[in-house]
C-alpha cells in the first residue's frame, strides 16, 4: 500500500510539472475558449459552443455532433425548456469541454417547468459519482495503471462490476483520488479508456437496480418523499414491497411512467446516478477534457478488451478472470423483468421516445442504432401530454387529502375531546 501511495505520488509530482511547462496558463487559456457561451447568436442559443459528443478517437460517429444539434432544435420546437441559461450552469460543462443531458442547459418537457409547490424536487448536478465530483474533490471512481499507462474511465451500469476486480487485478488499474483533478491537462502518453452499453438496455438494468434498492424489502422502504415511489406507495404508508411477489401490470406500468417521468426532468433520487448518461460518466467532472481512445462496450467485451491489452502491451496472461455481470436469475422475483419493462416501452411508443430523447447524446455519439420506434427528430410531443397527470403536484394533494379525511376521523373516534384540525400541505421533496 505505501509503494502504491508513494509511487502515485510521484507520479502526479512529475506529471504535473512536465504539463505546466508545456501550458503554463491551461486554465485560463480554456476559460477564453470558452467564452462564447455567452453568445446566444446560434440558434441553438448559449449551449451552441458545447453541444457535440465526448472528445475522443474511439470511433465516434462521424455524423453524432450534428445529429445531436438537429435533435435539440427539434426539441425546441416542440416546447421543450432548459432549466437555465446562465453561465453558471455551464461551470462543469465547460471544464469537459461538451454539454450533457443532466446540465440545466438540456431541455426538457414542460412539466418538469411545472410549480411543485413551496419544496420543489432537487435536481441533479451534472457530475458523475467519484469522478472528481463535487468540485474536483474526489477522484475515486478513476482508476490509473502507472505499469501499462492507461486511464480507465467508470461508467456505471456498464459492467463495473465485471472490470472493476478484473483491470485491478492483472493490469494494475488502481485508484489515484485527485490526480485528474489537480491536472491542468490530460495525462500525456496514457491512453484513455471508457465502458459503453447499448442506452436502452442500460436504462431497463438501472430501473431494476434503483427499484430493488429502494422499494423490496429488507433494504428499502426509507425514501418516501421521491414522486415515482409515491406512485409506487399507492397508499401503503410503508412504501414496501415483498421481494418475492411481482408487481400487477396496472401498478407497474404507473410507477414506471413516473420512474421515466422523473428521469426526464433530472430530479434527485436515491441512486438515481445509475440513470446518469454514459457521455457524462465517459467526460467526468475533471480539470481539462479528458478525451476518451478506446471503449470497453458490454456487448464485445472480450474482443475490446484483447484490442485493450494490445494497445498498452499486456502479453501475459491473466492472474484473475473475466467475472460475469448479475443475470437475471440472481435478482429477486419482486423486481421487474426486463422483457415485461420492454414491452411497456414498446406498447407506448411516447414513452420509448421520452426514454431515448434522455439518452439522444449516447445513441447517436457511441455507435449504437436507435431502437425502432425512436426517432432523433422525436415529431411526438412528451407522453406526458397525453396522459392522466401523476406528478409530484397531484400526489402530493392526494397525499395532504389523505391526511386530512384520517386526521378528521380519527377526531370522531375520539368524540367531542377528539382534536379536530386541518393539516396544512407541504410540497414533496425529493431527497
Amino acid at each position: 500500500m505505501r509503494h502504491v501511495l508513494s509511487g502515485a505520488a510521484l507520479l502526479l509530482l512529475s506529471l504535473f510539472s512536465a504539463v505546466h511547462l508545456a501550458s503554463p496558463r491551461p486554465f485560463v487559456e480554456m476559460r477564453q475558449t470558452a467564452r462564447p457561451f455567452v453568445d446566444e447568436a446560434s440558434d441553438l442559443g448559449p449551449a451552441a459552443p458545447l453541444l457535440s459528443c465526448p472528445p475522443g478517437r474511439y470511433g465516434a460517429n462521424a455524423s453524432g455532433t450534428a445529429q445531436l444539434r438537429a435533435h435539440w432544435r427539434q426539441l425546441v420546437a416542440l416546447g421543450y425548456i432548459p432549466r437555465s441559461t446562465q453561465r453558471a450552469a455551464a461551470r462543469r460543462s465547460m471544464a469537459r469541454g461538451f454539454v450533457t443531458y443532466e446540465s440545466g442547459l438540456w431541455p426538457r418537457p414542460p412539466h418538469c417547468s411545472a410549480p411543485h409547490g413551496p419544496r420543489p424536487p432537487r435536481p441533479v448536478r451534472d457530475e458523475p459519482p467519484g469522478t472528481c465530483e463535487p468540485d474536483g474533490r474526489t477522484c475515486n471512481k478513476y482508476r490509473v495503471s502507472r505499469r501499462y499507462r492507461f486511464v480507465w474511465h467508470h461508467v456505471w451500469k456498464g459492467g463495473t462490476t465485471s472490470l472493476s476486480p478484473y483491470l485491478s487485478c492483472n493490469m494494475d488499474a488502481l485508484p489515484v483520488p485527485g490526480l485528474l483533478r489537480a491536472l491542468p491537462a490530460p495525462l500525456p502518453g496514457y491512453l484513455q479508456v471508457g465502458t459503453a452499453r447499448e442506452p436502452l438496455k442500460r436504462f431497463i438494468s438501472a430501473f431494476q437496480e434503483v427499484y430493488s434498492r429502494v422499494r423490496l424489502k429488507p433494504r428499502g422502504c426509507l425514501h418516501r418523499n421521491v414522486p415515482w415511489l409515491r406512485v409506487a406507495m399507492g397508499g401503503n404508508e410503508s412504501g414496501c414491497a415483498p421481494a418475492d411477489e411481482p408487481l400487477p401490470a396496472a401498478q407497474l406500468l404507473s410507477i414506471f411512467r413516473q420512474f421515466v417521468r422523473d428521469v426526464q426532468c433530472s430530479w434527485h433520487f436515491p441512486n438515481v446516478e445509475h440513470l446518469y448518461t454514459q457521455s457524462l460518466f465517459l467526460g467526468g467532472n475533471t480539470s481539462v477534457p479528458q478525451p476518451v481512445d478506446l471503449l470497453l462496450r458490454l456487448e464485445s467485451l472480450d474482443d475490446d478488451i484483447e484490442r485493450l491489452k494490445r494497445a498498452v502491451g499486456y502479453r501475459q496472461a491473466d492472474t484473475c478472470p473475466l467475472r460475469s455481470e448479475r443475470v437475471a436469475a440472481d435478482k429477486p422475483r419482486g423486481v421487474p423483468s426486463q422483457p415485461s419493462l420492454r414491452a411497456l416501452l414498446e406498447a407506448d411508443p411516447a414513452l420509448l421516445q421520452d426514454v431515448c430523447n434522455v439518452y439522444m447524446q449516447d445513441y447517436l455519439c457511441l455507435g449504437y442504432p436507435l431502437p425502432r420506434g425512436c426517432e432523433v427528430i422525436p415529431s411526438r410531443r412528451p407522453s406526458d401530454q397525453a396522459a392522466e397527470p401523476t406528478g409530484p403536484p397531484a400526489l402530493a394533494e392526494a397525499s395532504t387529502q389523505q391526511r386530512r379525511r384520517k386526521r378528521k376521523s380519527s377526531g370522531k373516534q375520539r368524540g367531542a375531546g377528539g382534536r379536530k384540525g386541518k393539516a396544512k400541505g407541504k410540497g414533496e421533496q425529493i431527497r
